[in-house]
């Protein structure tokens, strides 16, 4: 059993690493996460009047618009909002992937919306200190009709840019409970290992 398992574990683990192997230069590695986001909070710090003003209609529209984009997370929505949603150069790292680059992000929610019967983020509370914003949220995604859908939880900080565009957008959630483990195979292997912890 000991032995099976490990060879799971290794054939797991090589899968994992595979799959994190890309050459697109808009996809980071998870070593250069830390990195990328404290690089991009440096880049926005310096120039800290390049965000919407506390308490102004901008602040107020961009906050609007991220709430209605992810209140329903579908194709359509995706393809017809995004670019007013997020920054040309934005940073954005949801635990699953780190981009660069509003190319990058848009095609990486347009493939996470096509594949998923529904997907809503509903935020329950907004702080705000200085540039940077706090949401805090709860997710619902239905990968089909026949299944019961996932609920997770998680906090977002983000930095508009002067347009009100997310120019930031890194997550805080714990995307093996609110993924991994709904997964056949992984899922099984990591409530195994939950266990045993």
């Amino acid at each position: 059993m000991k032995t099976a398992l490990h060879c799971l574990l290794d054939g797991l683990t090589l899968f994992v690493l595979a799959g994190c192997a890309t050459r697109d230069p808009t996809i980071l590695k998870p070593a250069d996460e830390v990195t990328a986001y404290n690089a991009a909070l440096e880049a926005l710090d310096a120039a800290p009047a390049e965000t919407v003003k506390p308490g102004s209609p901008e602040e107020a529209a961009a906050l609007a618009r991220v709430k209605a984009f992810f209140g329903d997370l579908s194709e359509s929505n995706v393809r017809e909002n995004v670019r007013k949603v997020y920054a040309e150069n934005v940073f954005f790292n949801d635990t699953v992937k780190t981009l660069n680059g509003l190319d990058a992000v848009e095609r990486y929610l347009l493939h996470t919306a096509q594949g998923v019967a529904e997907c809503k983020v509903e935020f329950t509370d907004i702080a705000r200190s200085g540039a940077n914003f706090y949401l805090r949220w709860g997710m619902t995604v239905r990968l089909d009709e026949k299944r019961a859908p996932w609920v997770s939880i998680g906090m977002t900080h983000m930095r508009f840019d002067r347009e009100g565009r997310i120019a930031l957008h890194q997550d805080y959630w714990d995307s093996a409970a609110g993924i991994y483990e709904h997964l056949p195979a992984v899922g099984g292997l990591i409530r195994y290992v939950q266990r045993r912890i």
